[in-house]
Order: structure tokens, then C-alpha cells, then sequence
């Protein structure tokens, strides 16, 4: 991060860990923590924030004072990535902190959603977003753009949530699906959610719902 500069490496002699999907530990400069929502530091294999404090971070966003209350946890960066840690103190990143989706007390990242629905050889790309239900807090809505070629009618709704159970928790297979034509994007040609649930009181309307089938 541009905040921090380095925050974890792997080291040289890890070669078992080769497609690990790890980023590493932290180098002698450099101490972690993974803390939950209160600032406590959560068990290892948990999932929680990862702060970061050492030499070399810097000091704070110019002039904004309310943003650098909410960076700092005492002397420690809040990344505002969500990562765990395993047993042998190697750490991974699973998702960004906005892009994890609380569904009655668990939390799902949706980076990982996007992975899954992706990896559908009828699906070009994938937006997870959160969207607010009465009952479990929180639901999953993936929007669902179809290969070239491809069509809502070709790769059905239906499909696409069998295809999700087989591979990942049913908590966290969407419940609704929405399909777009283009995506709104940013310069840096990333999808802009913020866009796509800027309207929260019509995020489930005129989209399938699996619950209500």
C-alpha cells in the first residue's frame, strides 16, 4: 500500500509455499495484528482487519483529521483488508473490508464470490455486492455480466446457483442474480459498485430471487 510501502514478504527459503496464495510474513521492520470489529486481536484462523505499524508508514492524509481518526488504531495502519493467519504465522489476504457482506453473524467476502462465479466458463465477469434484508441483516446480489456470446437464457439463474453450491458454503451462494450488459467503471476500468448500489431501496426488484423462486 502506498500508506505503508512494504507490509509482509515471503521468505526465500519458503519455496513449499509456491502458489500458497500467501503474502508472506512480516519482515523484521514490520508488526501485524488481525483485529475484529472492536480493535481485539481474533484467534488465529479467524478472519479480522489487518493493522500494520513500523518504520517507514506514514504519519497522515494531509489537512484530514476525521480520515486519519478512522486510519489509526493507537499506532497501528488500519489496511482496511481483511486477511488471516495460519498456523505456521503466514498470512493471506481474502478480501477488502467494504467488499465483506455480514449474513446473520457471517461474513462473506465477496472478492471470493466473484472468484467462484468467474470461474464459469459462460460468465466474463462478476460484481458481489451486499444488500440490506430484514431478517439476516444482510443478503448476496451478484450482478452477472455473460461471455461473449452468451445470455441470461444460456446460462440461466438456476445454473448459475447449482454451479455455486458445488464449490462453495450455501451461506454464501447469492440469492439474487441480476444480469447487465457493461459494467460502470472507474479510469482504472475497476467496477464501480458504489454505482451499482447507489439505489439500496431497488437492489432486489426485477432480479431473481432463489428464495422466491
Amino acid at each position: 500500500m502506498t500508506e505503508i510501502g512494504v507490509g509482509a514478504q515471503a521468505p526465500l527459503e519458503d519455496t513449499h509455499m509456491v502458489g500458497s496464495g500467501s503474502v508472506g510474513k512480516p519482515p523484521d521492520f514490520r508488526e501485524l495484528r488481525i483485529v475484529d470489529d472492536n480493535g481485539k486481536d481474533v484467534p488465529r484462523g479467524d478472519l479480522g482487519e489487518l493493522l500494520v505499524k513500523g518504520r517507514g508508514i506514514f504519519k497522515g492524509y494531509y489537512k484530514k483529521p476525521e480520515e486519519n481518526s478512522r486510519a489509526f488504531l493507537g499506532e497501528y495502519f488500519r489496511t482496511g483488508d481483511i486477511f488471516r493467519q495460519d498456523d505456521a504465522g503466514n498470512y493471506y489476504f481474502v478480501s477488502r473490508k467494504k467488499d465483506m457482506i455480514r449474513r446473520m453473524g457471517d461474513n462473506i467476502s465477496a472478492t471470493e464470490v466473484e472468484h467462484v462465479l468467474m470461474s464459469h466458463p459462460k460468465i466474463s465477469e462478476a460484481a458481489v455486492v451486499p444488500v440490506p434484508d430484514k431478517t439476516r441483516g444482510e443478503e448476496v446480489k451478484a450482478y452477472i455480466l455473460p461471455a461473449p456470446g452468451e445470455s441470461p437464457e444460456s446460462i440461466p439463474p438456476q445454473e448459475i446457483i447449482t454451479y455455486c453450491l458445488e464449490k462453495i458454503a450455501k451461506f454464501k451462494v447469492p440469492r439474487y442474480i441480476e444480469y447487465v450488459q457493461e459494467f460502470p467503471r472507474s479510469a482504472s476500468e475497476k467496477i464501480q459498485k458504489n454505482i451499482l448500489t447507489s439505489r439500496k431501496e431497488e437492489l432486489t426488484e426485477g432480479c431473481y430471487d432463489r428464495f422466491g423462486e
